[in-house]
């Protein structure tokens, strides 16, 4: 992603959309690796709200889980359908509705829900909005430069630093991703009024240790699932259903659809 906003940058300096003061200001963005929590405050200047949003900068670190918005993708199954492949499920999450149990705590950590972005021309206009719309700003409020020149400079890196996780090659567009990403400040269990303690847990995988955290699904996340195409023989996709639903409803979550996959793979 830094990549493309220097591109664009110079792109919309040579087209004089932008001053070359307004470029020598933001063409020095800092984006460190290691990821900073923000809770956005509205802008204060000289009494006037609504300027812009600034970070609240504190150390912390980013989680992300990798989510698909097509329940029945072939690319996909052959991805995750490996080995005992008949065992393979997509679960359909309310994704709002687990947004929701984030809101008590929007001020202490932020979820955020990104789509991924596949498509160069859509990257690029998405880095012009941003630079456009600081911009006017800018131009706006020259009289507050240097303030307003910081409160730039900090957004424009913590945006960037928050949507590099949305921005992949066109050669994965066939993932059809989302991402759920969640930033934890390294001292939230500091927060006094915070309404649950954050436990950050360790696994290894492929040699590398693993920090995650741990997040126990119930059933108001939870829409359907999807049973492999591995096991989409008509008697025993039929068996698998009903047996899944069985095995659902004995937890008491009755309203979750199952269904089987519409690929037919054979072995």
């Amino acid at each position: 992603m830094v990549d493309i906003y220097k591109k664009t940058l110079l792109e919309l300096k040579a087209a004089k959309v932008i001053s070359d003061d307004y470029y020598d200001l933001v063409s020095q963005i800092t984006v460190k690796d290691s990821h900073t929590f923000f809770a956005e405050i509205p802008v204060v200047i000289n009494g006037s709200v609504g300027v812009g949003i600034t970070p609240e900068i504190r150390s912390g670190k980013a989680y992300v889980c990798s989510l698909c918005s097509n329940d029945d993708s072939l690319p996909m199954w052959n991805y995750y359908c490996k080995g005992a492949a008949s065992e393979a499920y997509n679960i359909g999450l309310r994704i709002n509705t687990v947004k929701e149990l984030y809101e008590a705590n929007k001020n202490h950590y932020s979820l955020r829900i990104l789509r991924i972005v596949y498509d160069e021309k859509e990257k690029t206009q998405i880095i012009t909005n941003l630079l456009s719309e600081l911009f006017n700003i800018y131009e706006k409020n020259r009289e507050n430069n240097n303030c307003v020149g910081d409160i730039i400079r900090n957004y424009i890196a913590t945006y960037i630093n928050t949507y590099r996780f949305a921005f992949k090659r066109e050669c994965f567009s066939h993932e059809q991703e989302y991402r759920a990403v969640l930033y934890v400040p390294d001292d939230i269990n500091d927060d006094t009024d915070v309404s649950d303690d954050v436990t950050i847990e360790y696994r290894s995988g492929n040699g590398l240790i693993i920090p995650y955290i741990e997040y126990a699904l119930d059933i108001a996340h939870v829409e359907n699932v999807r049973i492999g195409p591995l096991a989409t023989q008509k008697d025993r996709s039929l068996q698998q259903e009903s047996i899944l639903k069985e095995w659902l409803n004995s937890r008491g979550w009755f309203a979750v659809d199952v269904r089987s996959s519409d690929i037919p793979i054979r072995y």
